[in-house]
């Protein structure tokens, strides 16, 4: 059985001035050790990975139910502009790929999927 590869990668988003602690608070309900980065760097933030777009609360070790949408979705209203994510991936460099982009507003989030076969 082949392992499915992911990577993900996203532009840098100015936060609205005054919510970078707001924006850290949200982050840290997040456990990001699932291969998952994210950085705040000159006001923006980047969320990047060699992983597939998951995450999950902190201390919720028994029911792993993906939170990703819901973080973008505590996200959103922090922003002063569009975060873009692009996320691929594979299982052993054979067809199909499986693909998506993610646009996070300030007013929300909208997923485009580029392949129709995930796993």
């Amino acid at each position: 059985m082949a392992d499915f590869h992911g990577v993900t990668a996203s532009n840098g988003a100015k936060i609205k001035k005054g919510k970078i602690e707001e924006v850290k608070k949200i982050l840290d309900k997040y456990d990001f050790s699932c291969g998952l980065e994210y950085r705040i760097d000159n006001g923006s933030i980047t969320i990047l990975g060699y992983v597939w777009p998951t995450l999950w609360l902190k201390g919720d070790d028994e029911d792993l139910t993906d939170c990703f949408e819901e973080f973008l979705e505590e996200l959103s209203p922090l922003l002063s502009e569009n975060l873009v994510i692009h996320a691929i991936g594979n299982v052993k460099c054979i067809f199909p790929l499986s693909a998506m982009e993610i646009l996070v507003t300030p007013q929300g989030v909208n997923y485009r999927y580029g392949f129709e076969c995930f796993y």
